[in-house]
């Protein structure tokens, strides 16, 4: 089985993809000394919570780490005032993988702005912190990374609740990965 998944290098490798056996907890340590500096200057409260005997997952780690790095971006830019960011994983044992999450104090997203969302281009029209304004493709990028790593994206937010965006990666089982990659 394991010569299977050689095939997903192969089919991932024209789309500069690349997964292995890695990490969460190095993934996520490799961007926190950024978030730190951040939300230091910004005056937000950012905290980490990711346990390091978490399941080795299968997925490309530079790419995972592109996801997080917008997330939390996206926190710090829309999180409420004081600002407060909280970024965790933790294991989903029913489901073969790991989920790691974002979860901020900002005003939340109506039904009508999670259903534009991940859209190309759209931005809501929420305040944004500071004057950075982006184009619209972050979080539809973001997306179809976790969609290349086998992964699902996920919103749970109410307008005045703040936010929570999580995604999956899946554990290094070769199994759960062909599976997966027939799916």
């Amino acid at each position: 089985v394991d010569d299977l998944l050689d095939v997903s290098k192969l089919e991932s490798g024209l789309l500069g993809l690349w997964r292995k056996k890695c990490q969460i907890s190095s993934i996520v340590q490799a961007t926190i000394p950024s978030f730190e500096k951040k939300a230091q200057v910004k005056n937000i409260s950012f905290t980490w919570e990711v346990d390091e005997n978490l399941p080795d997952v299968y997925c490309d780690g530079d790419k995972v780490g592109r996801v997080i790095i917008n997330l939390v971006t996206n926190a710090m830019k829309f999180c409420g005032e004081p600002g407060v960011v909280h970024l965790w994983a933790r294991e989903c044992d029913d489901r073969d993988e790991v989920v790691v999450g974002v979860t901020d104090n900002g005003p939340g997203i109506d039904e009508q702005g999670l259903a534009e969302l991940f859209q190309r281009f759209k931005q809501l029209n929420n305040s944004v912190k500071g004057s950075t304004k982006g184009f619209g493709l972050g979080l539809n990028i973001a997306k179809e990374l976790v969609d290349l790593n086998f992964g699902e994206m996920h919103v749970d937010s109410h307008p005045g609740a703040g936010s929570t965006f999580s995604f999956s990666v899946p554990v290094s089982r070769p199994c759960n990965i062909l599976r997966r990659y027939l799916h």
